[in-house]
């Protein structure tokens, strides 16, 4: 279910994947509504642009 930004692809390939995932998974559980108002700003940007 966890989705990467395609901006991220790189960096996926160029580290290990488990930490990364394990901090963004951290931060969800931290930060869910936080994360969700910069994921819907981002998208707002998308549609705009």
């Amino acid at each position: 279910m966890k989705e990467f930004p395609s901006s991220k692809a790189s960096d996926i390939t160029s580290q290990p994947q488990e930490p990364a995932a394990a901090q963004e998974t951290a931060i969800d559980k931290t930060q869910p509504r936080e994360i969700a108002k910069e994921q819907k700003k981002e998208l707002h940007l998308i549609l705009l642009s």
